[in-house]
This record gives structure tokens, sequence and C-alpha cells, in this order.
């Protein structure tokens, strides 16, 4: 028997994976919204965290006395050091997420 009649040359390989393609369209479109709720907050977090940098840095926050010990002084100024770099990387990671493509 010759099947070469029906042999279109395609195999289930040449269409894709329609489900995951659909799953894939469904899950950015439900980031797209999830991004414009976060949109006209940006600037409001961005300030806020902004804020708290500042705060961080200002010296009269400083929880010390003249009987702390050096090396909680020490403790505490890298303890800061560290919460500044994390807050300079949360806005980091919004800026990229809201960011336009």
């Amino acid at each position: 028997m010759d099947s070469s009649d029906l042999y279109t040359g395609s195999n289930s390989g040449s269409f894709g994976n329609y489900r995951a393609t659909k799953l894939k369209k469904k899950a950015s479109e439900e980031k797209q919204v999830k991004k414009g709720k976060l949109v006209p907050a940006y600037e409001l977090i961005i300030g806020a965290i902004n804020k708290e940098i500042e705060d961080v840095k200002n010296i009269e926050f400083l929880l010390v006395d003249v009987q702390t010990p050096e090396e909680h002084l020490k403790a505490e100024l890298v303890a800061r050091r560290r919460y500044i770099g994390y807050l300079n990387n949360l806005k980091s990671t919004i800026k990229n997420t809201l960011k336009e493509k």
C-alpha cells in the first residue's frame, strides 16, 4: 500500500506545543495586569525606599550613647551598611520589574 499521498512533511514537532504556548501567553497577560496595578504606586514606593535610606544614614537615628562599647558601635554600623545595600537592591529590583519593555 502506497501512503505517499498522505504524507505532508509535517510531524507533531512541526506544530509546537499549543497548550504550553497558551499557558505562557496567559501568564504573561496576568503579569502585565499585576504590573499595571503597581505602576501608579511606583513613585511612592521608590520615594519610601529613598526616605528609609536617608533615615538610616542619618546619625541622629544612631542608637548609641557614651557607654556603648566600641564593638557594638561597629556592629551597628555594619548592620546599617548591609541594610542600605538591601534597600538599594530592592529599589533596583522594583525598577527592573516595572521597567517598560
